[in-house]
């Protein structure tokens, strides 16, 4: 005869398990959670009034580019060569084609920007904060400079630019990529004298810089290096 069991009880005494509820909500409802979420940020990002106070508009942006250069030169040429650059680069941007006076006249600009000295305390100091922004500057005005070279359209105005690359690489202190430049400079423009003398007379420096350190300086060699940018006519 057969018996039919009951349920399993537990240990007599032992309280009752409670039943699990299950959480009403699942897996949907989080998702739709976060798309109100995602959604109202949205809203918020795209409604919300800006705060008072942001950056002002870049005015050079809004420029055409042959306005944007000629706003470059006028500010480089009253030395605010730091403004002058954004007005270059929007000049860069917006040319139909390459132009190698844009870029000789935006690598000289930084180059004399990174070696300017603004009265600080009673003396003079760099304009720039650091070295690593004058390492910049230079950096880009080294490129900027050789870009000019490989773009200008005849030999007296190559040779001007790499003078001029010249003169910067000597400033800072680079002898042999500078006499390199001189000669560059030298075979550019065959029919001018004036860069073959110079490069003879910059090797004599370096050979003996005792003897001519103080018969002979940069600007003698060079010219004015604090010469300023060729305005545009």
């Amino acid at each position: 005869m057969s018996r039919t069991r009951g349920p399993k009880r537990g240990p007599a005494g032992a309280a009752p398990r409670p039943a699990v509820r299950r959480p009403w909500f699942g897996p949907w409802a989080i998702g739709a959670l976060a798309l109100v979420v995602i959604a109202g940020l949205a809203w918020f990002t795209t409604r919300a009034p800006r705060r008072a106070g942001g950056p002002p508009p870049d005015p050079a942006h809004a420029m055409a580019a042959p306005d944007a250069y000629r706003e470059a030169i006028r500010l480089a040429n009253a030395d605010r060569r730091t403004e002058s650059f954004a007005f270059f680069r929007r000049a860069l941007e917006g040319l139909a084609t390459d132009s190698w006076e844009v870029r000789y006249n935006y690598g000289i600009t930084l180059a004399s920007d990174a070696i300017q000295y603004v009265p600080r305390a009673g003396e003079p100091r760099l304009a720039t904060r650091s070295s690593v922004e004058r390492v910049g500057l230079l950096s880009e005005a080294m490129r900027q400079l050789d870009r000019a070279s490989r773009l200008a359209p005849n030999p007296s105005a190559r040779a001007q630019v790499l003078s001029h690359f010249a003169n910067l690489l000597a400033v800072w202190g680079f002898p042999w990529e500078t006499l390199d430049l001189m000669r560059r400079t030298e075979y550019a423009d065959p029919t001018d004298p004036v860069p073959a003398a110079r490069a003879v007379l910059y090797l004599k420096m370096m050979k003996d810089p005792p003897l001519y350190a103080g018969d002979v300086r940069l600007e003698q060699v060079f010219g004015d290096p604090a010469a300023g940018v060729r305005s545009r006519r």
